[in-house]
């Protein structure tokens, strides 16, 4: 089994996750903490605009987040990514989390 990736969180992460009960957001946190290459490989890509960034679901919630070594091959032309180091590549970026419904709502507003 390979060991977990290390996650870091974007500061929109961080201030949609306080609006979580502390037991939600523990859970959530661990839950991100054990993710490894296996694993992230088999989560789903976004499609449209956001395609670059992979789906993950945790109970009623969705994350959308990106591997940086996929995202850094196939779309740092395009997106121009500061999060992706070409010399640490072996990482999981956090981006957002809410419910189902109002992230993807949120994203479409973004377009």
């Amino acid at each position: 089994m390979s060991e977990p990736l290390p996650v870091f969180q974007h500061e929109v992460f961080m201030k949609q996750l306080q609006r979580f009960p502390l037991r939600e957001r523990d859970k959530i946190v661990d839950k991100l903490k054990h993710i490894t290459n296996e694993d992230i490989r088999r989560v789903p890509y976004l499609k449209g605009s956001y395609k670059h960034l992979k789906k993950y679901r945790t109970g009623d919630y969705r994350i959308f987040m990106a591997y940086c070594a996929e995202c850094y091959n196939k779309y740092r032309e395009k997106i121009n990514c500061n999060d992706c180091e070409e010399d640490n590549l072996e990482k999981i970026v956090v981006f957002s989390i809410d419910s189902r419904p109002k992230l993807y709502k949120r994203m479409n507003r973004r377009r």
